[in-house]
Formats: structure tokens, sequence, C-alpha cells
């Protein structure tokens, strides 16, 4: 079985700063041999991506049938938004792709942190931006579960989120993979879970990569079979590479 991870930066394009459809839909395309993808920073209905479903795009680029996808917030990031749900606003948020039916599909939110930081930003330099609420999205199959989510960029907020995950996962009783942006490098997560890595490349930033951010983690190794990582695919979206890898588990 072929796992993709990304953060896709809701398609922001990279060094240009815009969003195009059409170059959206052209990457994503690239992963049609994965079998389950794992998305991170996904519009839906965002003035500033034309409205797009995002999920809905890159799943049917990518040939992956089944789709789901949790909202972190509704409204604008960085700007205007709210936690509580409100469908007559632009959600964002994380998603899951997959080439065959999950049994179930489950939510999780998360509260962000009371402040912020300094963060950089593609084209705009360090910016002080206040940490937001966070998402997981999972599918359930026979024989394992996999969620996609992306945690807090604030130190402490984001260890305690990836127990919070963690522990939800658990609960499926079942072999579990956490894929996604977890904003902690490997020295800090290896110290922070008792979960296992199953790769080990640099991810951010893409122009030039110095830490791995992203990641798969499981809680029993072997159950997903001998790993092979797989080479990330040159994109023109995005700040971060994506994580591809070829398991065992079927």
């Amino acid at each position: 079985m072929r796992i993709a991870s990304w953060n896709v930066l809701h398609g922001l394009g990279i060094p240009d700063g815009r969003y195009d459809q059409a170059r959206l839909i052209a990457n994503a395309a690239i992963f049609k041999d994965m079998d389950l993808v794992a998305l991170q920073e996904v519009d839906l209905g965002q003035p500033r991506t034309q409205l797009d479903d995002q999920a809905e795009l890159i799943g049917e680029a990518m040939g992956l049938p089944y789709r789901a996808f949790s909202p972190a917030l509704f409204g604008t990031p960085g700007e205007k938004w709210q936690s509580a749900p409100h469908e007559d606003l632009a959600q964002f948020g994380v998603a899951l792709l997959s080439r065959r039916a999950p049994l179930a599909i489950h939510h999780m939110n998360m509260s962000g942190a009371p402040f912020g930081a300094p963060l950089f930003i593609p084209n705009s330099g360090f910016i002080y931006i206040k940490d937001e609420p966070r998402a997981a999205v999972a599918m359930e199959f026979e024989n394992f579960v996999i969620a996609s989510t992306h945690l807090s960029f604030i130190p402490g907020f984001n260890i305690a989120q990836l127990h919070k995950v963690s522990k939800w996962l658990r609960q499926f009783d079942k072999p579990a993979m956490l894929a996604g942006d977890l904003n902690l490098p490997p020295a800090i997560l290896h110290k922070s879970t008792r979960w296992t890595s199953l790769t080990r490349s640099k991810t951010y930033p893409k122009w030039g990569p110095r830490t791995q951010l992203d990641y798969f983690l499981v809680d029993e190794p072997s159950a997903w079979g001998t790993i092979n990582e797989l080479p990330a695919p040159s994109l023109t979206i995005s700040d971060h590479l994506p994580l591809l890898l070829d398991c065992g588990i079927a």
C-alpha cells in the first residue's frame, strides 16, 4: 500500500505566492499511484482560493474516490474565524483521501494555544501569528486506522495535542498511523512519544529542507510490514515537501 502525507499550503504557489486551480490539479495528479493521502492546510469555500473544495479537486486529480474533510476553523485563517461550526462560513482544515472505502470516518477537534508566536511565512518573512484550533480526521479500515492532522506551531501545545490524538487513535484497538505536519523537529518528537516514525526525510522548507516536520507515526511498526520510503516528487506549490512510502499492510 502506498501512502502520502502533504501539507498543501492551500495550493499556494512557491515562490510566486499565487493560487491557481489548474496548478493545484496538475500537482495533485502526480500522486495518482497513491492508495491513501493525508492532506493538511486545505481550503473549502475560501475566497482566497476561488471558493474551491480543495479536497474534492485533489481527490479527483489523484483518482481517489473516498474523501473525508475535517474543518479546524470556520472563516479565514490569519484573519477572522471561529471554532464553532457555521454552515455559511468558509472552512480550513485537514483531509484524507482513499482508493478503497473505509469502514468509518472519525473526526477530532482540538483547541489552539491562547497566544501566538513569530512564524516564517513564504514571501513575507517572520510575522506574529496567533495560534488557531486544530483538527484530525481518521479513516478506519478492517485491519488499521489512519489519521491526518496538523498540530500547533507553539512549543508544548503541539506535544499536548500529539498525546491527545495518539490516545484518540488507540481507542480503535487496531494498528494506527498518524500522518501529517506535526510541527515538531525529530529530536523533540522522539522524546515526546513512544510511537515510531517510519520516515526520516527533511521536509521543511521545500526549497532547502533543514528539518523534518511531517511524519508517519505508528504505534505498532511490525504491523505495517516492509517499509520503503519513496522519493518526493518535484512540485510547484506549498512550502513543505510531501512524504511518500510503500508499506506491506494490505
